[in-house]
C-alpha cells in the first residue's frame, strides 16, 4: 500500500519539474527577457542586434547614407571646389521632352526618381548638380578673404546658364534648400540674406529662358539632428524621430510662402510643385518612418528608397507642373 501511494506523487513532481524547465514563448523576441532559468545570469551581448519585435526598416538606418543614387562609372555630380559643369543623361535618352535638373545636392537626390519617371513617360533628363550650390545668380563670395567654394559656386552657376542656353531644353527643374546668401562682412540682416537668395534664384530661372519647375523645400530636422541615427536608437518607436510642431515650418529651416513668392512672382513660365503631403500626415508632423520605409538619410536629405516609393505620384505632379508652364509631355 505505501509503495502504490508514492507513484502519483512522483508523477506530479516530474510534471511540475518539466513545466518549470520549459522555455517561455510569450516574449522570447524581446531583448533582455529570459527564455530559460540560466538566461538571467548570462552576460549581455556587447552589441545586440535589433529585436525581431522592433520595426523592420528599409533602408537599414545604420547604412542610410548609402541609400542614394549610384552613378556607376560615370562622374555626374560636382564637388564644392570646381566650377566645371558635369552633365549626365537619365530617363529616356531619346525622349521627346528634355528637362534639365539643376542645383545642389537637394536637387541631385531626385535624380533617381526623375530617372524612373523619365523612363516611364518618355522624358530625357539632363543633370547639372553641385554640392552646396543652389541654382542662383546671387553674389555669394566677397570681402577681403572670399571663400573659394562660394566663388566656385558663382562661376559654376554662370557656366550652367551657358550650358542650358546651348541645350535649349523644354524645362528646368530645381529643388529648394539653401535659404540665405553668406554674410562675408556685408552686415546683412537675416531677412536681407533670404531676399537676396530668393532674388538670385528667380533671376537664374528667368535667365534660362525656358519654363521652370521649382520643387518646394521639404521639411527638415535641426542641422544637428540626424534622423537616421535617431531611428537606429529608437527602432521600437521611430515616431520619436518625427519632425513635429513648429520645426515643420520653421523659417530658419525651410522656405516660407513669402520667399516662394519672391522666386515665382513675375516668372512668366514658372511654377511650383510639392511632395510635402506625401511625407507629412499633417502640417505639424512629418514621419521619419512610414510603411517600414525610412524617409531621411540625415537631417534633410531623403532616402532613394522613399523617393522611388512615391515615383508615380511624383511623376504625375511633375507632369501637371509642366502643363501649367506650357510644356506638353
Amino acid at each position: 500500500m505505501k509503495t502504490r501511494a508514492l507513484v502519483p506523487l512522483v508523477v506530479v513532481g516530474l510534471l511540475l519539474a518539466a513545466c518549470s524547465a520549459a522555455p517561455s514563448t510569450d516574449r522570447g523576441d524581446d531583448p533582455g527577457t529570459s527564455t530559460s532559468p540560466s538566461a538571467t545570469t548570462a552576460p549581455p551581448s556587447p552589441s545586440p542586434e535589433p529585436s525581431t519585435a522592433a520595426a523592420q526598416i528599409t533602408p537599414d538606418p545604420r547604412r542610410a547614407t548609402e541609400d542614394q543614387i549610384s552613378y556607376g562609372d560615370r562622374t555626374c555630380h560636382q564637388d564644392k571646389r570646381s566650377s566645371k559643369v558635369l552633365t549626365c543623361v537619365f530617363g529616356d535618352p531619346q525622349g521627346d521632352v528634355e528637362i534639365v535638373a539643376v542645383g545642389d545636392s537637394k536637387t541631385e537626390q531626385y535624380l533617381s526618381v526623375l530617372d524612373r519617371v523619365g523612363k516611364d513617360r518618355g522624358w530625357r533628363v539632363v543633370s547639372m548638380t553641385k554640392s552646396a550650390c543652389a541654382f542662383s545668380t546671387a553674389q555669394l563670395a566677397g570681402g577681403p578673404n572670399p571663400n573659394a567654394s562660394w566663388k566656385a559656386c558663382e562661376d559654376w552657376n554662370r557656366n550652367a546658364l551657358r550650358k542650358i542656353d546651348r541645350l535649349k531644353p523644354d524645362a528646368v527643374f530645381t529643388a529648394l534648400y539653401k535659404l540665405k546668401v553668406p554674410q562675408f562682412g556685408r552686415g546683412l540682416s537675416g531677412d536681407e540674406q533670404r531676399t537676396l537668395m530668393a532674388e538670385g534664384i528667380h533671376d537664374a530661372l528667368e535667365r534660362t529662358g525656358v519654363p521652370s519647375v521649382v520643387l518646394r523645400a521639404t521639411p527638415r530636422a535641426e542641422s544637428a539632428d540626424d534622423v537616421a541615427v535617431c531611428v537606429e536608437k529608437n527602432r521600437r518607436d521611430p515616431s520619436r524621430c518625427d519632425i513635429t510642431g513648429d520645426t515643420v515650418s520653421d523659417p530658419e529651416l525651410v522656405w516660407t510662402s513669402a520667399g516662394m513668392d519672391v522666386i515665382l512672382d513675375g516668372l512668366d513660365q514658372g511654377t511650383a510643385m510639392s511632395i510635402n503631403n506625401l511625407m507629412c500626415s499633417s502640417d505639424r508632423r512629418c514621419e521619419s518612418v512610414a510603411d517600414g520605409i525610412l524617409r531621411y538619410r540625415d537631417s534633410h536629405h531623403l532616402t532613394e528608397t522613399f523617393l522611388l516609393s512615391i515615383a508615380d505620384a511624383f511623376g504625375s505632379r511633375l507632369e501637371r507642373a509642366l502643363v501649367r508652364v506650357g510644356v506638353e509631355p
